[in-house]
């Protein structure tokens, strides 16, 4: 597999549906590369960020004994606040024993989140990127920003500033990517709704972190709740937007594709009829048939290989949902309806001279084959 193929996201773990080791080596294989990929999905799944202070800071690296001033600072002081908070966030993205000297001090996490829901726009920037900060590490630090920020950040990601909904939702991300239970915790704490407003914005870079939280909170396995299924319904909203918001696809079909390999199939039938034959639409329009591979390529026309992770996701959509008890139906109608479009797409597919889009369209056709053999004849 080239450099460029490696750095796309890969699903592996959730394919060969249909395809058996045989023999003790190759089963020994297969288990090796399974656990392989599950570790490479893990890492694209619960990837975490963190960021520098949306409105510049010192350049100085602080140690930790001056971490702890910082801290009785914060909680002690009322003016210069900004400049403190600035130099925290700093020091939050270095090293996660800066942000344990923080915690250690009585009362600094508290005045931390007041920070937060102040009424000063600026201070409120800055808290919730130094709580983008401090959840990027481990989970007994996720554990007391959950407990004690995790309201706030929900509230506040239904408001009207986009860059404070994008910190809160980077927050949030970070504590779901952590472990099962914050997500569990979060959902109870309305979570979900929260994420709603998030899809429905215009704001496209508001809309995508929306996206990226649901990814994070699917990637645990979860009992099925009406909340999730009023949320898929909003991420195929997204689908269905207008060109302008092409650079959402990959992420919005990254999200359903979690959907159906979670078994969220308490979702709305109504809802997966809309999405398949949406998927199957983009499948088609930038298959190879309709665009010059070269503008697939990561390098190539569009500079960033959206096109191409686009077709690779409805290809795993598709190559797993057909194995979905629930979604076979409403794969194989929608097959049938397209068909002679579909079909020459899947033929331009399965002759593409790009190895990872070949490979993955080999997969899809060998799973179609086994669960819904009309529509792949």
């Amino acid at each position: 597999m080239s450099s460029r193929d490696e750095d796309l996201p890969r699903m592996s773990d959730h394919r060969h549906l249909l395809v058996a080791a045989r023999g003790s080596s190759e089963g020994s294989r297969a288990l090796e590369h399974r656990e392989h990929t599950t570790a490479r999905r893990d890492a694209h799944l619960l990837q975490k960020r963190r960021l520098e202070s949306p409105l510049g800071g010192s350049k100085e690296e602080l140690s930790v004994s001056e971490m702890s001033v910082l801290a009785h600072e914060i909680v002690r002081s009322k003016s210069a606040r900004v400049v403190t908070l600035r130099s925290l966030s700093k020091c939050f993205s270095t090293s996660e024993e800066h942000c344990q000297a923080f915690l250690g001090v009585e009362n600094s996490l508290a005045s931390l989140v007041g920070c937060l829901c102040g009424n000063d726009s600026e201070m409120q920037l800055e808290a919730a990127c130094c709580l983008v900060n401090l959840s990027f590490w481990s989970g007994p630090i996720c554990q007391r920003i959950c407990d004690a920020a995790s309201v706030y950040l929900i509230t506040l990601i239904g408001g009207g500033d986009p860059t404070l909904q994008l910190f809160c939702a980077w927050s949030l991300t970070n504590l779901c990517a952590e472990k099962q239970k914050l997500g569990n915790l979060l959902s109870k704490q309305g979570l979900l709704p929260s994420v709603e407003r998030l899809l429905k914005s215009s704001v496209l870079r508001v809309q995508l972190a929306g996206l990226q939280l649901v990814t994070s909170f699917l990637s645990f396995p979860r009992e099925e709740n009406t909340m999730l299924q009023r949320v898929f319904g909003r991420v195929v909203d997204v689908l269905e937007c207008s060109v302008s918001s092409e650079m959402l696809h990959p992420e919005a079909l990254h999200t359903i594709f979690l959907f159906v390999c979670n078994s969220c199939t308490n979702v709305p039938l109504p809802d997966w009829e809309r999405a398949v034959p949406r998927v199957l639409h983009l499948q088609t329009s930038l298959s190879p048939l309709h665009v010059a591979e070269q503008t697939l390529l990561p390098d190539g026309g569009d500079g960033s290989g959206l096109a191409l992770q686009t077709v690779l996701w409805t290809v795993r959509v598709i190559g797993n949902a057909v194995c979905s008890e629930q979604l076979n139906a409403v794969v194989e109608s929608c097959i049938v309806h397209q068909n002679e479009p579909v079909c020459a797409c899947w033929s331009s597919l399965l002759h593409s001279s790009i190895d990872c889009l070949l490979r993955e369209s080999l997969w899809m056709v060998t799973n179609l084959s086994g669960c819904c053999p009309t529509a792949a004849c």
